[in-house]
């Protein structure tokens, strides 16, 4: 028992010295770690020391690369407020405004330049045209000199092209317009619109006709009445040409009567006797040079005359004769002369023949006493055609087809 006891305690001091011995090594092992972290402790505290500032300076740098960045987001956020002003739609509205106000204010100023010019041409041009609505082609030629002599013509093209055209323009040559306001239409409900257009077209050129060949452009203005002629187809009276509306599209109709008024408003001259017929013959000569056709109302004759071709010829061979059937049928008298008017202007041209005609008409006026005397006519024409030599060709028509003539006004033969 006590054996067993004794055994037991030494086996429990056996088995407590291996830890006595762990416990001494571990004391050991303790003190001398406590000693040896003594002896490092200075070097640990240099090392927090050194991390310490590897953190500030880690932390300056980070401070420093925050401050730049802040400042280029402050440079950056300034530059785009300063580019956000050039982009601002408030901005870019009013600058639009702006530009399309100075771009109208372009259009408008350049399109007032250019309607400038072209009003100012327009006007020259229309004032070019007035002067020359003379009828006669030296006064407009007259007209044109003052224009450019006063300065008138503004564009220089154009006062250079004038004056070219007027240093090569031969004497009695050159444009020129009837006089404005020379007829004018009645209105009557047989007046159409197509018949007053075609009627007035060929009065306008028939008056510069007449215009050309020297008739006085200051005349009266003259009526144009489309109507009934109650015991007449046409007549002229009162400077008013009567048509009747069946043959108002016969233009030598209209032709004829407005001969009559060039040829007799300016005279009392009753329209009667051999006055009348010579009136009558230039009144068809007239229109009949001016449409080239010697045959007198074509299309009147129709009405007038039913069956026959026309109401004269003058391409005729008629002879004058002085009877008291032909004093008082001036419209047979007119068709004998105006066979021989027709014949000279076969020989010399109207051109030629026609300002002759309308020359000695107004000097045979001039002298009331005469007008009634074939001879006194004949006299005139052979005087009018002494100065471009055409007397003998003429004196030789009218003695052929059985005119008197004054020993004054004959020419001797060669």
């Amino acid at each position: 028992m006590r054996r067993r006891e004794f055994v037991t305690q030494l086996a429990g001091a056996v088995a407590a010295l291996p830890i006595a011995a762990l416990v001494l090594v571990l004391a050991l092992a303790n003190s001398k770690s406590l000693a040896q972290a003594a002896k490092n402790e200075p070097s640990t505290e240099a090392l927090r020391l050194e991390l310490g500032k590897e953190k500030w300076r880690d932390e300056l740098e980070m401070r420093v690369r925050e401050l730049a960045l802040k400042e280029r987001e402050l440079s950056l956020r300034e530059g785009e407020q300063v580019s956000s002003k050039w982009f601002n739609p408030l901005f870019v509205a009013i600058c639009a405004a702006a530009l399309a106000a100075l771009g109208n204010l372009l259009v408008t100023f350049f399109n007032g330049r250019t309607q400038l010019k072209l009003e100012t041409s327009k006007a020259e041009s229309t004032r070019i045209l007035e002067m020359i609505k003379t009828g006669d082609t030296e006064a407009a030629a007259k007209n044109l000199e003052f224009l450019l002599g006063a300065g008138l013509v503004v564009e220089k093209d154009q006062a250079i092209s004038l004056r070219e055209y007027l240093d090569r323009r031969q004497p009695g040559k050159g444009p020129s317009l009837p006089s404005p306001g020379r007829f004018a239409f009645e209105s009557t409900t047989d007046l159409t619109a197509d018949i007053q257009t075609e009627l007035q077209g060929k009065l306008e050129a028939y008056i510069a006709y007449l215009d050309k060949i020297g008739s006085p452009p200051d005349l009266v203005q003259a009526k144009i009445k489309i109507g009934a002629v109650p015991g007449h187809y046409a007549q002229y009276q009162n400077n008013t040409l009567e048509i009747d509306s069946r043959i108002a599209r016969d233009v030598f109709v209209a032709l004829r009567e407005y001969s009559h008024h060039a040829l007799t408003s300016k005279t009392n001259n009753p329209w009667t006797g051999n006055f009348a017929g010579i009136e009558s013959g230039l009144a068809d000569y007239f229109p009949a040079s001016f449409l080239n056709n010697p045959r007198v109302g074509e299309i009147s004759a129709e009405i007038i005359r039913p069956g026959q071709p026309y109401l004269r010829c003058l391409d005729n061979r008629l002879k004058f004769k002085t009877t008291k059937a032909l004093k008082d049928d001036p419209w047979t008298t007119g068709e004998i002369w105006g066979g021989a008017f027709w014949e000279m202007r076969n020989r010399l041209t109207g051109d030629v023949i026609d300002p002759i005609l309308m020359k000695a008409w107004w000097s045979l006026l001039d002298h009331p006493s005469k007008t009634s005397a074939p001879k006194a006519f004949a006299a005139e024409v052979l005087a009018a055609a002494k100065l471009n030599q055409h007397d003998k060709t003429i004196q030789t028509i009218l003695r052929n087809r059985g005119f008197s003539l004054d020993k004054a006004a004959s020419v001797p033969g060669p």
